[in-house]
């Protein structure tokens, strides 16, 4: 009788495999992390260009009234029809009417709910108009340390005064951003720690986290426009 030798399976081990399997995995992760960071790239750069139209529309407002500049807000109320988001020929300079609850040229794509009031001075914290952005309280508010209106001409160095920045719409402080503490909560950081900035000389910027004091120390009075608090 004829005897064949014992032929032997060839095959992957359970280490093998595992190994395969994690070397797989890891590969995965880097491309996820990679897809990820161009994604956050592209809403990056369509922010920026949110930004830059808002910056266009505020520039074709100041001509249209004499160099003036939309008031910030009527900061007692996040409904007035005074607030920047709320001003009719603006938005209309944007392509946008009132009560926009979608997203729009004024919300940020990296903001997860901008519809969303974050103090809940709202009774169900949602509200009419989804908005990502600040405008610089000293463009002009209700508030004693800002000036009513103001024109482009007074800022000495507009390359370096913040316009608009990613924000959140904070209590009643809907739509501002302010040099006070008592607002520094309305900043967003959006992009890689950094917020965005449209200056008033149209450019796009960004801008790591700023300072905020109500003691006038530390203040960059060129980023603020605030010049009256120079001694």
């Amino acid at each position: 009788m004829t005897t064949h030798p014992s032929i032997r399976r060839k095959g992957f081990t359970l280490i093998e495999l595992l190994t395969v399997l994690s070397i797989n995995i890891l590969f995965l992760a880097i491309l996820l992390i990679a897809l990820g960071g161009a994604r956050e790239q592209a809403r990056r750069v369509q922010c920026a260009g949110h930004l830059q139209q808002m910056g266009l529309a505020l520039a074709l407002y100041a001509d249209e009234y004499h160099d003036c500049i939309p008031q910030t807000a009527n900061h007692l109320d996040p409904n007035s029809q005074e607030n920047w988001h709320r001003n009719a020929l603006l938005m209309k300079t944007l392509g946008l009417a009132s009560n926009r609850r979608e997203r729009s040229v004024i919300t940020c794509p990296s903001h997860a709910n901008p519809g969303r009031n974050i103090a809940g001075f709202l009774e169900d914290n949602e509200m009419d108009v989804w908005i990502s952005y600040g405008m610089n309280v000293a463009f002009g508010s209700c508030r004693t340390d800002a000036h009513q209106r103001r024109k482009r001409l007074e800022f000495k160095q507009p390359s370096r005064v913040m316009a608009f920045m990613d924000a959140y719409a904070y209590g009643n402080a809907v739509g501002e951003v302010d040099w006070q503490s008592c607002l520094s909560p309305c900043d967003a950081y959006r992009h890689g720690d950094c917020a965005q900035v449209q200056f008033l000389d149209q450019h796009v910027g960004k801008t790591p986290q700023l300072v905020h004091s109500c003691s006038e120390e530390d203040i960059d009075f060129a980023f603020w426009g605030c010049y009256w608090l120079v001694p």
